[in-house]
């Protein structure tokens, strides 16, 4: 599975160069994805809903409980959401923003997607402690919704759309 290797000894910003450049390959290649599928869903009217649902304050939960902690984290959720989804509902996960993207035809997926969040949440950080509970007010979360109705209503383009989704 590996991208690419280097050998030893290696130059220290070869190294930082090359994780640069596969941190930017997968973002675009994640935002790629989701744009021609939001696209094509927009256009065929295939779903009704598009949601984005991003973690604002990763860094801050990362610094109070370890990276490592919030990367499996992150890890869990997003196997977790794809778990759940309905067949025909499309995720996607953007590692750079800790964005999620939902495209699909269940008008309560966003409220199941915030409810799987703080389960995981509270599974990852509570340090292994059942009584112990993680407050869903320290994970800050941005929500934003559109409809296939609210887009034919309102006449709006698929460049808003992405614009609006923040994709």
């Amino acid at each position: 599975g590996a991208l690419s290797y280097i050998t030893k000894p290696f130059d220290p910003e070869e190294l930082s160069a090359r994780v640069a450049y596969f941190f930017r390959k997968t973002k675009e290649a994640t935002e790629k994805t989701a744009e021609r599928y939001i696209r094509e869903a927009v256009f065929r009217k295939s779903h009704r809903f598009f949601h984005t649902l991003e973690i604002k304050n990763s860094e801050q939960i990362g610094e109070r409980y370890g990276v490592k902690k919030l990367t499996t984290f992150i890890t869990i959720l997003a196997k977790m959401l794809q778990e759940k989804r309905a067949p025909d509902t499309f995720i996607c996960h953007n590692e750079i923003k800790e964005q999620f993207i939902f495209i699909t035809n269940e008008e309560d997926l966003l409220e199941r997607a915030k409810e799987t969040v703080y389960q995981t949440a509270e599974y990852c950080f509570a340090n292994g402690s059942p009584s112990a509970e993680f407050p869903k007010s320290e994970l800050r979360m941005e929500e934003k919704s559109l409809s296939q109705e609210q887009i034919e209503n309102k006449k709006i383009y698929i460049d808003d759309v992405l614009t609006f989704l923040q994709v």
